[in-house]
């Protein structure tokens, strides 16, 4: 029995713990500027290919590559941040 409740309340903060994350994600997302934000969402949420981005975002393929780059390094720095905490 002590070892259920055990299990019990580790997944409860687990569970919690993956919420914050995701909700510090977002609130990294929203910080990103317009364009590294739709990039990042088109390509790593929605699956779209760089060719589909760049008619959608009416940009060059190289430059939404650059674009998705730069967004990804500026979350990456504010996750180190989080995980440093």
């Amino acid at each position: 029995m002590i070892l259920l409740s055990i299990s019990y309340f580790s997944k409860k903060a687990h569970i919690r713990n993956v919420f914050a994350y995701k909700v510090f994600v977002y609130k990294c997302l929203k910080k990103l500027n317009y364009k590294q934000r739709t990039v990042i969402i088109l390509r790593d949420f929605m699956d779209k290919s760089y060719s589909e981005i760049s008619e959608i975002m009416k940009m060059k393929t190289g430059t939404v590559k650059s674009t998705l780059s730069r967004g990804r390094l500026n979350i990456a720095e504010k996750i180190k941040e989080f995980n440093s905490i």
